[in-house]
């Protein structure tokens, strides 16, 4: 079974790269992509990408009812992403690739080592914590045993899983090159402080709660809930670890 998520995973991930991928040749911009009309005429070709994608999902697409809106805006996304790579090919190689790969297939080839080792990572982290922790039930579980939560995860699922590996790597791509770069980045011991350890890690989860606290609130905006939260919440009953957790995150 892992086997073949695995190869899941990499099949859909590639499909969700494909947008980005064409944007790997470092072709040179033009230098009129600065000027005014240029930029607004290219956020209303945005823009009306993204309103054709979700029309399409809403009236054409033959989905499910309870999963349209969240689709919807899944397929503007990748639209607008695909639209955008086309016309900023640049951009989006320095976003997608920021550390310079001279090859597509070394960056997919990390990407798919990733995958792999996080499906194996959960796996086992799962199976020593049961076995060395051996933890107890939590206590809803215990007293709602026939409460099973979302038993069968579906495609739309295991594409959302995919989306999310896809996005996590190249922010985990972008982490290391601002890591390599910034000159306030320290690699040397003789360069530890309290203030770069202690309270910089303090810091760090005050800024990350400031941020996440008001957008998960925007998040469950009954307007906006639908189309980008509303999947999160179909597993009430989480068990599958990290992976599978990631997966129930709606991206777009």
């Amino acid at each position: 079974m892992l086997i073949y998520l695995c190869f899941f995973q990499i099949f859909v991930c590639l499909l969700t790269t494909l947008p980005t991928l064409v944007a790997l040749p470092t072709a040179p911009e033009e230098s009129s992509s600065s000027n005014d009309f240029v930029q607004t005429t290219l956020l209303l070709e945005l823009l009306c990408v993204a309103i054709v994608a979700a029309l399409f999902v809403k009236y054409i697409l033959p989905v499910s009812k309870k999963q349209s809106k969240s689709i919807q805006s899944c397929t503007a996304f990748l639209s607008v992403s695909a639209t955008y790579a086309y016309r900023r090919p640049g951009t989006v190689h320095t976003f997608v690739n920021p550390l310079g790969f001279s090859s597509i297939l070394t960056w997919v080839g990390l990407l798919i080592a990733k995958v792999v080792a996080l499906q194996f990572l959960d796996q086992i982290v799962l199976k020593v914590v049961r076995k060395c922790v051996k933890p107890k039930q939590l206590q809803f579980r215990t007293s709602h045993p026939k409460v099973l939560g979302l038993q069968k995860l579906e495609w739309i699922d295991f594409t959302y899983l995919s989306m999310n590996q896809v996005i996590e790597y190249i922010f985990a791509l972008n982490v290391v090159d601002f890591s390599l770069k910034q000159q306030y980045v320290y690699w040397s011991v003789s360069n530890i402080s309290i203030l770069n350890t202690v309270v910089a890690l303090y810091l760090l989860f005050v800024l990350d709660d400031l941020l996440y606290a008001p957008t998960h609130y925007f998040m469950h905006w009954k307007r906006i809930y639908p189309y980008i939260h509303k999947h999160h919440h179909r597993q009430n009953l989480p068990k599958r670890g990290y992976v599978f957790v990631s997966c129930l995150s709606n991206v777009c």
